[in-house]
């Protein structure tokens, strides 16, 4: 969380992180409102056809 908020800082950007733990309790940090900065996720998504990846697996490629 303390790395979300100084890159949000550090980059002016707006930043949202959403974390489970192992033990599936919810962390969640946003700079800005975080329905806000999912919305604008979601249609940057669709403005660029980009599919959102499925797995870990995905992710590190």
């Amino acid at each position: 969380m303390k790395k979300a908020r100084e890159l949000a800082i550090l980059c002016e950007a707006d930043v949202g992180l959403i974390v489970f733990s192992c033990t599936g309790r919810l962390y969640e940090f946003a700079s800005s409102s975080m329905k806000s900065i999912i919305e604008h996720y979601q249609e940057a998504r669709e403005e660029n056809n980009c599919p959102l990846l499925n797995s870990t697996s995905e992710a590190k490629k």
